[in-house]
């Protein structure tokens, strides 16, 4: 329960936007919830204040606690804070913005720009940037522009508003797990303690101390870091934190020891430089161990536990997220040591993949809070192919362009080189650092004889993808032109082989089964001895399509039906007519990109719940609108109602754009038709894609071929080129 304090006029002297009367606070009126901030679900119920009657029905919704439609925004607390804020004055803390018609402009805080591309509307309450394509409302500004969560999103700008949070009410089943997440948060940073004060004072610990001291890492710098030492006895730390009130099974479940059959437990970490492995808020959730002898693995992570996801979490990140913010720059190293160093060094935006491949959501965390990434993995093989399969998410994630690649001298880690050669040599490699399409093709280069005119293509046929992941075509047209002077073809052809190959829509990530198996034993299944001659022409037909040796570091272009998924979602936040005859052909879970699947689902659970026919839904609703609750006149418009209850930050920011960047010109059923068969036509393609890379498979290991997987490509086949017909 909480009052809410009353609220003046928009800061810097604006009037308060019209439709958001103002709340005096003099009835005091309270507000009880029930809700799940950090997925934006919230459920209230409203009651008058002592100076007011309370009707039955409002006695009813008071004392039955009755949830109200999560529709029902207008009175949530989001809400609430919202209405108190001006997104004009939040953003213009940060971003000099001049007014220009409606709108405010300005430079984008969130990329390099010499022309103003982002945008602020006061009356939508909203921003978006024409440059990067980043949108969304106040609450989207914050959390990419400082690197927050909802949550702490919301804190922060309710402060500001003068709202006072409530704690979250919880089911019995959130709060056993948010006892449980706070227990082992606390055993955790019991173990920290421990092996930190191990590191310090422990006689055991004297050659993990010399060795950090050749290491060049300063006292200061091991205490900042809290390294520590793990004794080489089997139950040290197990005996310690048990004497201490710590419950066996907690410490199995933090990972911290190993249960064996007959029920007794093992320090997991023994004789180890320990490195804490902390949160975004700097909580430590898990451990990396160094080994100093030749014990293996010379590198122990703490298993996965309910605290720790090692594909989420970069390691000091906590320490790193500012500085990245205000350099604009991320580096992305491979282990403890090398983040550690770098950080002594001066390079504080430094942070580190826990030494494996960087995974998409770490690549997407980077790209939070920085604008450019420099990915500085060893150089070796293994340095190589970690870096290969990271650039991959950065393409898929629309940041090709903001990706460089470090090129370390061979054998040298950051760690090493800046032992031996200082900072300003790292320093120096950053200044060198090669974009990405660049690297991309030094290493097909490096793999194929150009002298070849079939060297020449592989190389273009690896490259391809890549180049149309840059979003500017000016890039593009600058590498198209590098590219052909350094292959020495013409740049009209190479031009239109770029072009035939990306048209192509190939699957590039993985490997293909080349096909030079012989031919296979014939296939199983009806149709007898027809089938079997029909498998062999698919099979050859198959190959001969599909079969290439295909680089495992290449990426898909960004493909056609990616780009209709996007208008076709721009169409129905404008056009919420068109919504149920999108999904009359097209379910949710059609769409390939993460943002417009959720976008989907939304409007077609607000659809469901909120009828809507060409003029009026069945209570007198106009069609692009929903009544903001049972109590309010007000209505919402489509498209910020949708906005309002999409979950993820990235589908936040993504649809924002899209209701910043308005309709689609032209006739929108015409456009939403088409659409719609561009996605069945890419379904129908994955589909067939994946049958003949399965066929050829079972084909090159001489295993026998189901004939119902040649009948249904061959079906596929013939869909395909009805949908073509009828295009023409």
């Amino acid at each position: 329960m909480f009052a809410v304090p009353g609220g003046g006029g928009a800061p810097g002297g604006r009037p308060r936007r019209a439709g958001r009367p103002r709340n005096t606070g003099r009835l005091g009126i309270v507000i009880k919830l029930r809700e799940n901030l950090d997925r934006k679900q919230i459920f209230i119920i409203k009651a008058t204040g002592p100076d007011r009657k309370v009707s039955k029905r409002q006695r009813a919704q008071i004392e039955g606690a009755g949830r109200r439609s999560v529709h029902d925004r207008r009175d949530d607390v989001v809400e609430e804070v919202r209405s108190r804020i001006d997104i004009v004055d939040v953003i213009s803390e940060h971003v000099a913005l001049r007014r220009t018609g409606r709108n405010y402009v300005g430079l984008c805080p969130f990329h390099d720009e010499d022309t103003p591309s982002f945008n602020v509307s006061p009356d939508r309450q909203m921003f978006y940037c024409f440059g990067c394509q980043k949108g969304g409302d106040v609450f989207t500004f914050v959390m990419e522009h400082r690197g927050l969560d909802f949550r702490q999103a919301l804190e922060l700008l309710a402060e500001r508003a003068g709202v006072t949070l409530p704690d979250r009410a919880l089911s019995p089943e959130q709060r056993r797990l948010q006892a449980q997440r706070k227990a082992l948060l606390d055993v955790m940073e019991r173990a920290a303690r421990y092996f930190e004060n191990l590191l310090l004072r422990a006689p055991s610990a004297e050659g993990a101390r010399q060795y950090l001291h050749r290491r060049g890492l300063e006292a200061g710098t091991v205490r900042s870091f809290g390294l520590g030492w793990s004794e080489a006895e089997w139950d040290a730390l197990g005996s310690a934190l048990r004497s201490r009130g710590v419950a066996p099974d907690l410490l199995v479940e933090a990972g911290l020891v190993i249960r064996k059959e007959d029920g007794s437990t093992y320090d997991r970490f023994r004789g180890r430089l320990m490195f804490p492995i902390r949160d975004e808020r700097g909580r430590v959730i898990a451990f990396g161990g160094r080994t100093l002898g030749d014990d293996q693995p010379k590198y122990l992570n703490s298993p996965e536990t309910p605290l720790f996801h090692k594909s989420r979490v970069l390691y000091a990140l906590d320490r790193a997220r500012g500085r990245m913010r205000q350099r604009d720059r991320a580096i992305i190293v491979e282990g403890y040591m090398d983040a550690v160093t770098a950080h002594q060094s001066g390079f504080e935006e430094a942070v580190a993949s826990l030494g494996t491949a960087l995974s998409e959501d770490q690549a997407r965390m980077l790209v939070r809070h920085a604008g450019r990434i420099y990915i500085a993995y060893d150089a070796d093989a293994a340095g190589d192919r970690a870096t290969m399969r990271g650039l991959e998410h950065f393409a898929r994630l629309g940041r090709a362009s903001s990706v460089f690649i470090v090129r370390l001298p061979q054998g040298h880690d950051p760690d090493s080189l800046i032992r031996e050669r200082g900072a300003a040599a790292f320093q120096a490699l950053l200044d060198r650092a090669q974009p990405l399409v660049d690297y991309v093709f030094d290493r097909a280069l490096q793999a194929h004889d150009v002298l070849r005119p079939e060297g020449k293509a592989q190389v273009v046929r690896l490259v391809a993808p890549w180049w149309a992941s840059l979003e500017s075509a000016v890039a593009r047209s600058d590498y198209m032109r590098r590219f052909a002077e350094r292959l020495g073809v013409d740049e009209a052809a190479l031009r239109a082989e770029l072009a035939r190959l990306v048209g192509r829509r190939r699957a590039v990530t993985d490997p293909v089964v080349s096909g030079r198996a012989a031919a296979g034993r014939g296939v199983a299944g009806p149709g007898g001895d027809g089938i079997r001659n029909k498998s062999r022409e698919a099979v050859g037909r198959l190959r001969s399509r599909g079969g290439r040796s295909i680089h495992p570091g290449g990426v898909p272009a960004v493909p056609g039906h990616v780009r209709a998924e996007r208008e076709l979602v721009r169409a129905l936040l404008h056009e919420p007519d068109l919504v149920r005859r999108v999904l009359a052909r097209v379910e949710p879970g059609a769409f390939t990109d993460p943002r417009a699947r959720e976008a989907v689902e939304v409007m077609a659970r607000l659809a469901g719940a909120s009828p809507m026919g060409a003029a009026a839904g069945g209570n007198g609703t106009p069609a692009g609108e929903v009544t903001a609750g049972e109590t309010s006149p007000e209505r919402k418009p489509w498209g910020r109602l949708v906005f309002d209850n999409l979950l993820t930050d990235e589908a936040a920011s993504w649809v924002g754009g899209l209701i910043m960047a308005g309709p689609p010109p032209g006739d929108a059923v015409a456009l939403v038709d088409d659409c719609v068969q561009r996605l069945e036509r890419a379904r129908i393609e994955r589909r067939a894609s994946e049958l003949r890379q399965l066929i050829l498979q079972r084909e090159s290991a001489g295993e026998e071929v189901p004939g119902s997987l040649i009948l249904e490509h061959d079906e596929l086949q013939r869909k395909l080129r009805g949908i073509e017909s009828e295009r023409r």
